[in-house]
């Protein structure tokens, strides 16, 4: 209970949240996992969908290229906050797209195991928020890492054409324009994807 799952996805998606911050990262999602008995759940916050709570195959089956698993060192607070989470993906939260890390009320999936810590501490214990510094954390050991290698090169272009796009927009000051697709996309079905007939 409450280990930490760091994911890194395939798609340029991924790419693009693995390298957008100060921190490059390797990994561009955050899981946190509950176990009763043999019912292993995550619960995740994903773009669209918000906070849930999933078995553990449907976290597993994802094209991941690496995936690594953080245990805590100190159990017993890793089982309350696997508990903290659960209550965050029963209440589905909605995605916290402004990404701000103080309130509570919606979350990325970075902000999911920081919350859950911080609320099983009753604020005493805060986890970095970026994947990067959670690999590194003291209070975690690792237990698992797993990556595809018929993947990892795939990986590293992607974040190659990212980074340089990146620099496109920061230094030489590129500027995208909406296409009739990305716009129909945006306003029409993004909207309808957080809809119940979705």
């Amino acid at each position: 209970d409450g280990d930490l799952m760091l994911a890194r996805g395939f798609s340029f998606f991924s790419a693009m949240i693995s390298q957008i911050s100060d921190n490059v990262d390797h990994f561009s999602h955050t899981i946190i996992v509950s176990v009763k008995g043999n019912d292993v759940r995550t619960t995740e916050s994903y773009v669209g969908d918000g906070v849930k709570n999933y078995e553990i195959h449907y976290a597993l089956k994802n094209e991941n290229v690496r995936l690594i698993v953080l245990r805590p060192k100190d159990s017993a607070l890793g089982k309350l906050a696997a508990v903290a989470a659960l209550g965050a993906g029963d209440r589905r939260l909605l995605y916290d797209y402004q990404m701000n890390f103080d309130d509570d009320s919606q979350m990325s999936c970075v902000e999911v195991p920081s919350y859950s810590y911080k609320n099983a501490s009753q604020g005493k214990v805060k986890i970095p928020i970026t994947p990067d510094d959670l690999e590194t954390d003291p209070r975690f050991d690792l237990i698992l890492e797993w990556q595809d290698a018929r993947l990892i090169r795939d990986e590293r272009q992607k974040d190659a054409v990212v980074r340089e796009m990146l620099r496109w927009l920061n230094d030489l000051h590129y500027k995208f324009y909406d296409s009739p697709k990305a716009y129909a996309g945006m306003y029409v079905l993004l909207p309808l994807r957080q809809t119940p007939f979705w």
